[in-house]
């Protein structure tokens, strides 16, 4: 996958002062006295040295006018929310990046993730007393999201909706829309973007690959719209709505991301009578304005490698099929595990193994952690870790650089939730009330 690189690379003044930090030797001075000039040169300052990190990995959200609740990009409000920053950041809440990207379990492309070294300016700037520095100084612009490029490029647009929270006193609405993506043949979709109609409100967007005619979605579908008539698309917290089935998650997009081009020569096969249900998850916190949100979508009539995408869920299926396991209310921690072969969640016999490129974790709002982990030839190979899940920041991952798993390997997969709200007993399912333990694949056969 591709999206416009973002450098990490700290300034050399910058990378002077983590230096100057990790330092034993210090010069004794008089606590109660004025900082010299040579003392100022050594502290971080807002414009110098924080900015540039804001810019590269903030600001396409915490600027005037954005989804974000306060800019960053402004001295004075940057210094008021000083502690906050830190605190999100070395929490790693903020950046929104979802899995763990520090190389101890695989690097993912595009990652929205700070480095140690710039986690440390942020935090001496606060140490240091939150200093300005000199307005003055050239600051690069913040990375420009990248768009789709070339032809066989639609668009799809959803309707003029204005937001409705899901409750009372809530800020979320979660809502989807059936869209008919407009093929007259069977084609591969090789790449998206997400154009919101409401930056303020648009949180984040999922694109469902649903075919009408399999599994009675059809009719399922009809009778989620036909239960809400009073607005357009139906309620859908999970996935695509209550037993709807879905086929893959070819979109996932949130704010800042820009366009995504699948791993090169790849590409998910979408036939000619599928239909793309499209969530968008919606932020009320700022303002309730009406949007319509495009989806541009690439597609090419061949690719040289055809991909899969699939979603696997075991603790999901057994309710479907009548036999629901339960996670065990009224407690912080509870776990549930499943395996199976990559054959088996694939359906794939003509080849010897896969390329997994991709991976889509998804629970509920109860999550806390996931990890999934690959047989291989090689022995076990660590596939993602999720440490700190978020429903309201979910999205599909590509690995930099693919695992090889045969098609008789397994993935392994633990979820962990916390329940000490719950009374009774929770089952896997669509709805608020339900859970989920399910991962998205994106892989190649070979």
């Amino acid at each position: 996958m591709s999206r416009t690189p973002v450098s990490r690379t700290a300034t050399p003044r910058t990378t002077l002062r983590v230096l100057a930090l990790a330092s034993i030797t210090l010069v004794a001075c008089d606590e109660d006295s004025n900082a010299d000039d040579d003392g100022d040169e050594d502290r971080v300052t807002y414009y110098e040295d924080v900015l540039p990190i804001l810019n590269d990995n903030c600001v396409n959200c915490h600027t005037e006018g954005g989804l974000a609740p306060f800019a960053v990009d402004d001295y004075a409000e940057a210094k008021t929310w000083a502690t906050s920053i830190v605190a999100a950041t070395s929490s790693r809440t903020m950046p929104p990046w979802g899995i763990d990207n520090s190389g101890a379990c695989n690097t993912f492309a595009d990652a929205r993730w700070l480095e140690d070294e710039e986690l440390a300016v942020l935090a001496a700037w606060v140490d240091d007393g939150l200093l300005e520095g000199d307005p003055a100084t050239e600051i690069p612009d913040p990375p420009t999201p990248p768009v789709l490029e070339g032809a066989g490029i639609a668009e799809i647009t959803t309707p003029s909706y204005v937001p409705v929270p899901e409750a009372p006193g809530e800020l979320e609405d979660y809502q989807c829309f059936l869209l008919d993506m407009g093929q007259d043949s069977d084609r591969y979709l090789v790449g998206f973007d997400v154009i919101p109609g409401n930056d303020r409100t648009v949180h984040h967007v999922l694109g469902m690959k649903v075919n009408p005619n399999s599994f009675g979605n059809a009719a399922t579908m009809q009778a989620l719209d036909d239960a809400s008539p009073d607005q357009l698309g139906w309620d859908c917290f999970g996935a695509a709505g209550e037993n709807v089935f879905v086929e893959g998650v070819p979109v996932s997009w949130a704010p800042g991301t820009g366009a995504t081009v699948f791993p090169t020569g790849t590409g998910i096969p979408m036939r000619a009578d599928d239909v793309m249900v499209v969530q968008v998850h919606y932020n009320l916190a700022n303002e309730s304005g009406p949007d319509a949100t495009t989806i541009r979508l690439a597609f090419a009539d061949e690719v040289e490698k055809p991909a899969m995408q699939v979603l696997w869920d075991p603790f999901l299926y057994a309710s479907v099929l009548g036999s629901p396991e339960t996670l065990a209310p009224g407690l912080p921690s509870v776990t549930y595990e499943w395996s199976d072969s990559i054959r088996t969640m694939t359906g794939i016999q003509d080849a010897a193994s896969v390329q997994v490129w991709g991976l889509l974790p998804h629970m509920h709002k109860r999550g806390r952690t996931m990890t999934i982990d690959f047989d291989t030839d090689a022995g076990m190979a660590c596939g993602a870790r999720v440490d700190r899940w978020d429903f309201d920041w979910q999205q599909a991952y590509f690995l930099e650089q693919p695992l090889t798993v045969g098609l008789d390997q397994e993935m392994h997969v633990s979820c962990n939730w916390d329940t000490t709200a719950d009374t009774t007993p929770i089952q896997g399912g669509f709805g608020t009330k339900d859970e989920m333990c399910l991962v998205g694949l994106y892989v190649v056969p070979q």
